[in-house]
């Protein structure tokens, strides 16, 4: 049985754990909302193969990349979820 719950996740350049730490917990919840800010490897080809919704947002960084506000980021994620989040 899968909690009615969404799961958000902001991501950015985790490749080498974003696919068992998906695995670890996918099986057991409605929704996997995840917003990547703006990855260089293989991130986003993993967070499409798991997540319900997915989308690149890049409205938190400054002109250099860098997360600027993470708040803008973590509240946009949620924005995304159909369900109540985690």
């Amino acid at each position: 049985m899968k909690a009615p719950i969404s799961v958000c996740m902001m991501v950015r350049n985790e490749s080498s754990q974003l696919e068992a730490c998906i695995k670890s917990f996918r099986p057991y919840v409605e929704e996997l909302c995840i917003v990547d800010t703006g990855s260089v490897d293989g991130t986003q080809a993993i967070a499409r193969k798991y997540a319900d919704k997915f989308e690149v947002y890049e409205g938190c960084n400054d002109d250099q990349g860098k997360i600027r506000s993470f708040a803008n980021g973590r509240n946009y994620v949620f924005s995304l979820a159909s369900c109540p989040w985690r």
